[in-house]
């Protein structure tokens, strides 16, 4: 196989993602991701860390990581780290891999976007006190469910058109993946974020298009009603006349770096201290 040239490539400021593997939290599979990097990196330096999440049922050829070469997502260059993650429930890697989320969506593919953020707060230039989880539908739920199941690892998640209880989504789909009520209606109570509220101690964003048909923006109401009688802090963004969409990335960066960059009190600590 021929060596890949890449000088023109750094000479023109861009870098190339870091593909890397990682234990799942109960230690049954070895997992794998991809860590995108600012062009001008500094591994003296600690960074904020942003996980771009999905986490639904689909193949890894809808933009999931797969082992490729792969330059770093121009996000990075705001400052952050950015960390894609292959978890289980994804195709790919056989039955066992794809059917761990049966009658369980929201469970361990959440365990396995912590189990990322778990391994890379292990290096030295990984902020783990300024992580943040972003993603739209499937990925707004996967972000809204690992900011209130693991409120110690993630301090922010900006959450685009959500579901936040699959008794609210299209049954097609729904009783596909968690099967049929009332047969399983502990499965449909366990994995509702809707009573998980009250574990969020993060800063949340949360966003809905008025005219979503595919997650009805009920799906997000509902949630910012639990979070406001959990007595929770939340911003919600609305598009107005929009169909199933995301925040745009521009609010989206300027609501992570308020929160994680500019936050109050916050001083960067050097790797050496």
């Amino acid at each position: 196989l021929a060596t890949s040239q890449t000088k023109a490539f750094s000479e023109a400021g861009f870098s190339a993602a870091e593909f890397f593997s990682f234990p799942s939290l109960d230690g049954k599979v070895t997992l794998y991701g991809y860590l995108h990097r600012p062009h001008n990196f500094d591994p003296k330096r600690k960074y904020p860390m942003l996980l771009d999440v999905y986490g639904g049922p689909l193949p890894p050829s809808w933009g999931f990581p797969v082992m490729e070469w792969k330059r770093s997502n121009s996000i990075a260059n705001y400052g952050f780290l950015i960390v894609e993650v292959y978890v289980r429930g994804n195709q790919g890697r056989g039955r066992d891999f794809r059917q761990a989320i049966a009658h369980n969506l929201g469970g361990v593919e959440i365990d396995d976007f912590a189990a990322a953020v778990t391994e890379l707060r292990k290096r030295p230039y990984v902020d783990g006190g300024r992580v943040g989880i972003y993603g739209t539908s499937y990925g707004g739920f996967s972000s809204a469910m690992a900011l209130a199941r693991y409120p110690d690892l993630f301090q922010a998640a900006c959450s685009s058109s959500m579901v936040g209880d699959w008794r609210n989504y299209d049954t097609t789909y729904t009783e596909r993946y968690m099967g049929l009520l009332p047969a399983r209606q502990a499965d449909y109570d366990r994995q509702s974020i809707l009573a998980k509220a009250a574990n969020v101690k993060g800063w949340q964003m949360l966003y809905f298009g008025t005219a979503d048909d595919n997650t009805h923006m009920t799906n997000t109401l509902q949630y910012t009603d639990a979070l406001r009688r959990a007595g929770k802090s939340f911003e919600v963004q609305v598009g107005v006349d929009r169909g199933h969409s995301g925040l745009s990335q521009e609010r989206m960066l300027e609501f992570f770096i308020e929160r994680l960059v500019l936050g109050p009190g916050h001083k960067e600590t050097p790797v050496s201290e």
